[in-house]
């Protein structure tokens, strides 16, 4: 469900128009799942009138170093493997 969708379903739900089984069918979901919606059971993290932005995402540990280090390690284990199954290494 996209925020759009959340807050349609919210704004019947408090108008008392909603019709549960025509959402679910449509989103695919079952009918309870769109009552806690309503009820504001679930997807807390939509609100009226506000933006929520996501937490930032942490670096991995180690940074760029260690993901630097770790992707030049597949690509030697890759490498290796090309080589094994064709008899040539890639370098030549």
């Amino acid at each position: 469900m996209n925020p759009q969708q959340i807050l349609a379903i919210r704004q019947e739900w408090d108008a008392k128009t909603i019709n549960v089984r025509a959402w679910a069918d449509a989103l695919k979901v079952s009918p309870e799942t769109i009552r806690k919606v309503g009820r504001r059971d679930t997807y807390r993290n939509v609100a009226e009138g506000r933006q929520v932005t996501p937490p930032p995402q942490q670096p991995p540990e180690g940074g760029f170093a260690a993901s630097a280090a770790r992707i030049a390690g597949l690509v030697k284990t890759a490498d290796g493997m090309v080589e094994e199954l064709t008899g040539n290494p890639l370098d030549e």
